[in-house]
């Protein structure tokens, strides 16, 4: 620029918006005048600073080409480039000698080989090999051409922003379709159907997209039905804990087990729930968790109905744990249903809504049994066969209607996400040369183990440990914390649907947030640290008593920032997992290892605080709670946010240039595997 070096000879032929025809050149022998650059936009700006075509119009079916010509002098040219930022540039006395703006609707530029003057002159006509190929920029992209580009304007209705996985790029011409349940490109195994039931042989050529379907919201409205059912049976009986002791001559302590049961059988569950999940599907989990759930609702309406006393107690307990065992085919499913059913643009939408379907069920649980219970020992029954309704009502719904998967991936990670679960149950699949086109992934425990050993997956599941386990403590004990203090059966109930609804309200804020900004730590450290100043202001509203009506509207207040920042937690903790590991730690595995650990500290939590509120401690055992929460917001600190999301975005880069290259390359293979390697081939790699 500073040197004025002209660009190569070239010709412009071109069509102005009023149909005429124009021929423009740099050649000076022909007229013309040296360019240092050209340029072709349909909007006013190259950049945020350089507002080159102040006239341009994006929507008027023109674009224009900016000719930045050598001009008479460098001071006249450095003048001229300055007002580019702002467009002042138009007004300068004589600006065609240095700048011009030609608006066309097609155009032809040809660069000549400049052999002599006849070779100049044939280079408008077919004969290429008397043109000059080299390179042009696209936006930051580098093109070859053959020695003329050729540009037209095509007035078409485009989206501006899209969602790459599904409208850009996404249908593949492959010799065997992707959704084979043989993992590799050149696959020839015979009569392999696809989920809609198509059969596919080898060597066949089909055409795939990724598509969403609109069942994909029928099935997150069925998951979340079921998910909160089994809630409604774990918090039964913690908002009516008095009730309860009394009917069945049991003690407090008692009560808590039953709530605490789905707590302490998580965890020796929750690794055959993902397994589960991951390899045979969601739909295969669901009807697992909702058939155990429903059980465990009746086997309750049987005890109430055929015990007495303590006998019924006991029995109570054990239809508890039947519904506690298929609590984890249920809450470890948020992440996987998101990934297989939804765009990339809506999967922290799906995995929020799934996920805050756990806490809207505790939220009737605490509201139901107060509405037909309260202190009438004689409709405890009634409530018991309510729910056991609501939860078989549940089941029966999904036995016909619920799918594991649609018919084709909504994205690159639900390909993904399909070829790893292949090579799980399958196994390596060789090619025709015998090489090895799969890998089998380690078991679920290797998995585990893998995810365990990333430092940041590790802040996450801390944090979330300290911080959902607490939270599970306070729904489980919410009586019990509040009633010294001189709060009825009827306030725990409010207080524990009123950190529900505040939390609901939270969850969508957090939705948006996250849908903003995609700040997966920021979000967090934020719950955490709302959450924080919520449950000290807790632990000192309530001694005020209920009698005051200051430090009544001062522990709402706590407990409604409390549910609104700390349900949040479960589905961003979920989604942030998600993406630090996948596709190399499957979702369920992710998500029952984080609520594994909340499931410990919530149980050690219940034991330390029962004996602490027996013992009369309540006030210390409500600043264990603000403790608990802080523990998760150290916990969090230690998150990197450059790291979230990284690995996937890698793997579904991966994915795309692989359909791409088979797109150019026929029936080749992609250069790398279908399925991620194992830690220790990747460390050899």
């Amino acid at each position: 620029f500073l040197k004025r070096r002209p660009r190569a000879p070239c010709r412009i032929t071109l069509t102005g918006p009023d149909g005429s025809t124009r021929h423009l050149t740099n050649i000076e022998s022909e007229g013309g005048s040296p360019w240092l650059s050209l340029a072709v936009n349909l909007g006013q700006h190259w950049s945020d600073t350089m507002r080159t075509s102040p006239f341009s119009q994006l929507d008027d079916g023109v674009a224009e080409l900016s000719i930045l010509k050598c001009g008479r002098n460098r001071r006249q040219l450095l003048k001229a480039f300055n007002l580019l930022a702002t467009g002042a540039h138009v007004s300068v006395p004589n600006v065609e000698e240095f700048y011009e703006i030609v608006p066309f609707t097609h155009m032809t530029v040809s660069f000549p080989s400049g052999k002599d003057a006849a070779s100049a002159a044939a280079a408008e006509v077919s004969d290429r090999s008397l043109l000059k190929p080299g390179i042009f920029n696209v936006d930051g992209e580098v093109f070859r051409h053959d020695g003329q580009v050729q540009i037209g304007v095509q007035p078409r209705r485009l989206k501006i922003f899209v969602d790459p996985d599904e409208e850009c790029g996404a249908r593949y011409n492959l010799a065997t379709p992707v959704w084979n349940r043989g993992i590799t490109p050149d696959c020839t195994q015979v009569g392999a159907r696809s989920p809609s039931g198509q059969l596919w042989s080898p060597g066949t050529s089909m055409s795939m997209e990724f598509q969403v379907y609109p069942q994909r919201w029928f099935m997150m409205a069925l998951f979340c039905l079921c998910a909160s059912a089994n809630q409604i049976i774990w918090i039964t009986f913690s908002p009516i804990s008095s009730t309860i002791a009394a009917a069945y001559n049991v003690t407090p302590s008692f009560v808590n087990m039953l709530s605490l049961v789905f707590m302490a059988l998580y965890l020796p569950f929750t690794f055959a729930a993902s397994r589960a999940i991951d390899r045979v599907g969601c739909r295969y989990a669901l009807v697992i968790g909702s058939g155990l759930t429903a059980l465990g609702a009746s086997l309750r309406v049987v005890a109430a109905e055929t015990l007495t006393g303590s006998n019924a107690a006991w029995g109570l307990l054990a239809a508890q744990c039947v519904a506690a065992i298929g609590q984890p085919f249920l809450t470890n499913m948020p992440p996987k249903l998101a990934n297989v059913w939804f765009p990339s643009h809506q999967r922290t939408i799906a995995d929020t809504v799934c996920s805050m379907s756990p806490p809207v069920g505790a939220a009737i649980g605490f509201v139901l049994p107060a509405a037909i219970t309260g202190d009438d020992v004689n409709s405890i029954n009634q409530l018991l066969i309510v729910e056991a309704a609501i939860t078989i009502a549940a089941m029966l719904l999904v036995l016909p209607f619920f799918k594991s998967a649609p018919p084709t991936p909504p994205s690159a990670s639900a390909l993904m996400d399909l070829r790893r679960s292949d090579a799980q149950n399958t196994g390596p699949a060789s090619s025709g040369d015998g090489g090895a086109q799969g890998e089998r992934l380690g078991s679920i425990m290797d998995e585990s183990r893998e995810a365990l050993r990333d430092r940041d997956f590790l802040a996450v599941q801390v944090a979330f440990s300290f911080g959902q386990g607490t939270f599970n403590t306070l729904g489980t004990m919410i009586e019990q914390l509040v009633k010294p203090f001189g709060y009825t059966q009827d306030d725990a109930s409010a207080l524990g649907a009123l950190t529900i609804v505040a939390g609901v309200f939270g969850a969508a804020f957090c939705a948006v947030v996250l849908g903003y900004t995609h700040n997966f730590r920021s979000t967090l450290f934020g719950c955490f640290f709302g959450a924080t100043a919520a449950s000290f202001g807790m632990a000192l509203a309530l001694p005020l008593g209920s009698g005051t009506q200051t430090g009544a509207v001062l522990v709402y207040c706590a407990v409604g920032l409390l549910g609104f920042t700390m349900t949040p937690v479960m589905p961003v903790a979920f989604e942030t997992s998600v993406e630090l590991m996948h596709p190399s730690v499957g979702e369920a595995v992710l998500s029952g290892l984080c609520l594994g650990g909340g499931q410990i500290v919530g149980m050690v939590q219940t034991l330390i605080l029962q004996s602490l509120c027996g013992a009369g401690y309540t006030t210390a055992s409500l600043w264990i709670i603000g403790v608990g929460i802080t523990m998760g917001s150290v916990g969090i600190s230690f998150l990197r946010g450059k790291s979230v999301g990284a690995r996937r975005r890698r793997h579904e880069t991966l994915i795309r240039r692989n359909s791409r290259n088979l797109v150019r390359g026929g029936t080749g293979t992609p250069a790398s595997p279908a399925v991620p390697a194992s830690p220790a081939s990747r460390t050899s790699k």
